[in-house]
């Protein structure tokens, strides 16, 4: 049975531009350019959508660039118009790279295929694919071309790319590659490239960043579609910035002084947006949740402490699209932080002095512990496996589902068992079919579609 979902918006747009637009580009809609007959301009020509407000409130024109490919500024428009209704795309990280045990050497995903005996043709995989950039970066050659046309695929089928910064700790000696939670006392990474200070080998700390930077840039110039258009790309560096100690397991870039953060930040989307002129990117940023909530200061405060931006006045000055948070939970009081902290950063992101209202998402979120298994911690825990129906529906849909009209997406983590795949436990599985069947979630392919 076909579920009912939003109206697709592709109504109404002349049916010489279907084939166009079902390939994942809405310019017409977006009134980018005219649509008549087999008559377009050039897909990478500079965006020149007009910065009127879309639906929510939001601004239809990518805050932090004034030459967006058209592509891009098409995806951040169709984001931006998301915000505002009753819905939410629907993502996971590496969802056609890896399942619960499997690794797939083609498009696929755990998703799809564990909806599929219940939906038949109709199960869909996510709407957004989640990357990690150091799976390219220390790959093999094979690898990293197996990567990047996992990335060419999703675009082909129409899903949404994000990638992730998980890269090593470079101002530490580990014998071999650090990985991103390596960490020494006393060592702090993020001064250190904001005062272009020396690393344990000598070499100037900052240098040695500008060289990742520089090798993220060369992958990121190289995604483009099968007819030679660069792929749309959502980066998500340096999240979870604000828990409040680095600890020796937490990201390198952890709970560091919030000025040297912000200059590592700048540095990075300056160097790809001026250094590498790169047009395909649009930029994330994703603090923690809880921190948020725990402090002695504002929510609002606290979300912006860590902010890359000081004086948005012009799209130079401006770092950030898309202002998330990250937020894994497991009971009912940290359910509320979910909903609670939408409302935090939808309020900050479209507060006067952002200058120009920002996208609001759910960068990560799922089950804290990540497994399908009853917990055992009294009547708050979860039953069986259920986790999206018993937690997050019920706290998205209250109040006339405000928590969804404030989001563009939400991301779960890899598979295992932060969403579905073939084989889970019955209630988790029907946990999962229930959240795929609400109307609030739009898979690949639902809805309007970029």
């Amino acid at each position: 049975m076909f579920r009912p979902r939003l109206p697709m918006l592709r109504k109404g747009v002349p049916t010489a531009c279907l084939s166009f637009l079902s390939r994942g580009a809405w310019f017409a809609a977006l009134g980018l350019f005219a649509c008549s007959g087999s008559n377009v301009s050039p897909p990478d020509a500079a965006a020149t959508v007009d910065a009127a407000v879309v639906d929510g409130g939001m601004s239809a024109t990518i805050p932090t660039s004034d030459h967006p490919t058209a592509r891009t500024a098409a995806l951040y428009a169709y984001l931006a118009r998301q915000v505002g209704r009753p819905s939410a795309l629907f993502g996971q990280q590496h969802a056609s790279w890896e399942g619960n045990g499997i690794q797939y050497n083609a498009f696929e995903s755990d998703v799809r295929r564990a909806l599929a005996p219940v939906k038949g043709t109709g199960a869909r995989h996510p709407a957004l694919f989640g990357w990690n950039f150091d799976t390219w970066y220390r790959g093999s050659a094979t690898l990293r071309a197996a990567l990047r046309q996992r990335i060419i695929d999703t675009d082909a089928q129409g899903g949404i790319n994000t990638l992730h910064w998980p890269m090593g700790n470079f101002a530490k000696d580990c014998g071999s590659p650090c990985g991103d939670n390596d960490n020494t006392d006393g060592l702090d990474p993020v001064a250190l490239v904001a005062t272009n200070m020396p690393i344990y080998d000598g070499r100037n700390a900052g240098v040695v960043f500008d060289g990742l930077v520089d090798a993220l840039a060369a992958f990121l110039a190289d995604l483009r579609s099968a007819d030679g258009e660069p792929i749309p790309i959502v980066l998500r560096p340096f999240h979870e910035m604000n828990r409040e100690t680095p600890g020796l397991t937490a990201h390198w870039w952890t709970g560091r002084n919030p000025d040297h953060y912000r200059a590592m930040f700048q540095r990075m989307v300056d160097r790809l947006r001026v250094t590498h002129g790169l047009r395909n990117v649009i930029v994330a940023f994703a603090p923690s949740a809880k921190p948020l909530f725990t402090g002695t200061d504002t929510p609002a405060n606290l979300y912006a402490r860590y902010w890359p931006e000081t004086v948005p006045a012009t799209a130079a000055q401006r770092y950030v699209d898309i202002a998330a948070f990250d937020h894994y939970f497991l009971d009912d009081e940290e359910a509320v932080t979910l909903f609670n902290a939408i409302d935090t950063t939808f309020a900050f992101a479209t507060a006067s002095a952002r200058v120009v209202p920002r996208v609001t998402a759910v960068a990560e979120t799922g089950r804290k512990d990540g497994t399908g298994s009853p917990c055992t911690g009294g009547p708050v825990c979860y039953q069986n496996g259920a986790f999206w129906t018993s937690r997050v529906l019920p706290g998205m849909d209250a109040n006339g589902s405000a928590a969804w009209s404030r989001i563009a997406y939400m991301l779960t983590w890899t598979n295992g068992t932060f969403s579905t795949y073939p084989g889970a436990p019955a209630t988790q599985a029907s946990d999962f079919v229930a959240w795929f069947d609400s109307p609030a979630t739009l898979f690949l392919g639902e809805g309007d579609t970029f």
